[in-house]
């Protein structure tokens, strides 16, 4: 099995990891941004906003993880967030309180 592995500083001091061959067509590759070490597919660690996904500079979605596992999903601009689901869509709190909130402007 031949292995990539490349682990840097990029001009913005980002590390980044490349575990696997990617070209051999490896099931087992990683990547790592902010990670010399990824453990899944893909890993991101940042404080902040870990992932951001444009359509221009103003649509966009984002994803952020913070202490414990607070998770935010959000859109830019007016974006609405849409789940479409070919199955159910489960949501499964452990502390047993789902909230929905409305905030009128």
């Amino acid at each position: 099995v031949s292995t990539l592995s490349l682990v840097g500083e990029g001009t913005l001091k980002t590390t980044y990891a490349i575990f696997g061959d990617p070209w051999e067509g490896n099931t087992t590759t990683k990547v790592g941004i902010g990670v010399a070490d990824p453990d899944t597919a893909l890993e991101i660690f940042r404080d902040g906003t870990q992932l951001k996904l444009s359509y221009d500079s103003d649509s966009y979605a984002t994803v952020a993880v913070a202490a414990s596992s607070h998770t935010t999903l959000a859109t830019g601009e007016q974006g609405n967030l849409t789940l479409d689901a070919a199955a159910d869509i489960i949501l499964d709190a452990d502390g047993d309180q789902i909230s929905m909130k409305h905030w009128s402007h």
